[in-house]
């Protein structure tokens, strides 16, 4: 009778363990699902600050660009010569070309 008393005993336990650990999986998957849940709303303000920076950053140089040229400081050539310069000062810059500077001009 004690044997069986201590047998119920050991499986009472190890089901309650079971039961403890599935408890504790479901806890730890809720909150590993609120800290995925942090990173991803975080990346996602990241990239939207990002691309409105890139917008802002295109239209000021759109308008720069733009007031030189209507005030006749600039000509066409000065437009080309400028996206050289910028090449030269960061080779890995890339979105400043003859083409896309025009392109941020057209979008005042």
């Amino acid at each position: 009778m004690q044997c069986e008393t201590n047998v119920n005993f050991i499986m009472f336990m190890e089901s309650k363990n079971q039961i403890a650990k599935l408890y504790t999986q479901n806890e730890l998957e809720k909150q590993f699902e609120y800290v995925n849940s942090l990173i991803e709303q975080h990346r996602i303000s990241v990239v939207v600050n990002v691309n409105v920076e890139v917008l802002l950053t295109s239209w000021e140089v759109g308008q720069y660009i733009s007031k030189q040229l209507k005030s006749s400081n600039w000509g066409t050539k000065i437009v080309a010569e400028l996206a050289d310069y910028l090449k030269i000062q960061n080779p890995k810059r890339k979105g400043f070309s003859k083409r896309n500077l025009y392109n941020m001009i057209k979008i005042l």
